[in-house]
């Protein structure tokens, strides 16, 4: 039988990794968790130094407050996951869940992007496993990518073909990322895609890559499971050429 504790805990990490509290929020306080929960004072205490413990929470003057997860930059051009799992000990792969097509981008992308006029672009959607010997498949992430640069009928049919193909690679520009990372509830789909139980966040990537003049080539919406924020500081001159 799970710990009073334990199930205040699990509570209160669900709704800090959705976001509830925000990135650097303060949660309610000691007095305020007693009456809501209806436990004891030292049910609800030992339940904050789980959280605590794990670094998501801080305590400060008395109150505590949700940890701003921890910035890593990137100096380097990091291979998409799935393009790593296949080169290193791990494998895995990335499948396409539909087919890829030429359509006009949505009218949400488009507003967020600051688009005025009408866009087509070429869609992917994806998801990403990592295969374990003796454990089977474990989903990492789904993905949709928006290209905006021009793509060759072969080029998608070759995306349609090898889902880990990455036509950027192919680019002979200097290109630039910038990504926005939030945690967030799953749709029905990623719950079954993910495999993940309702109600547990996951975390939602937006990336947009553009070229040495500002020009969008691609925008891709990633949604996987940990908690943290990357931040690249570099342009793409030192990706592979292959």
């Amino acid at each position: 039988m799970e710990k009073k504790y334990t199930a205040l805990a699990n509570d209160l990490r669900r709704d800090i990794l959705a976001g509830k509290y925000g990135t650097e929020g303060g949660l309610p306080g000691l007095e305020e968790l007693v009456r809501r929960s209806g436990l004891a004072r030292n049910t609800v205490k030992s339940a904050l130094s789980t959280l605590e413990a794990e670094k998501l929470i801080i305590e400060r003057d008395r109150n505590y407050f949700v940890n701003p997860p921890v910035v890593t930059t990137m100096t380097q051009y990091t291979l998409p996951i799935a393009i790593r799992m296949q080169k290193y000990s791990r494998m895995g792969e990335i499948r396409n869940t539909g087919e890829v097509r030429r359509l006009r981008l949505p009218a949400h992308l488009a507003e967020k992007l600051g688009l005025q006029q009408p866009v087509r672009v070429v869609l992917q959607e994806c998801v990403s496993v990592e295969i374990v010997e003796g454990t089977g498949e474990t989903p990492m992430q789904v993905a949709q990518y928006y290209y905006f640069m021009p793509l060759t009928d072969e080029q998608v049919q070759r995306m349609q073909d090898h889902a880990s193909y990455d036509v950027l690679l192919e680019s002979p520009e200097d290109l630039v990322r910038r990504d926005e990372m939030f945690p967030r509830l799953p749709t029905n789909e990623e719950i079954a895609l993910l495999r993940v139980p309702p109600g547990m966040p996951v975390l939602n990537m937006l990336s947009t890559v553009f070229d040495e003049d500002g020009n969008i080539l691609l925008f891709q919406d990633v949604t996987r499971i940990p908690r943290a924020v990357l931040e690249y500081r570099y342009s793409f001159k030192n990706r592979p050429k292959s």
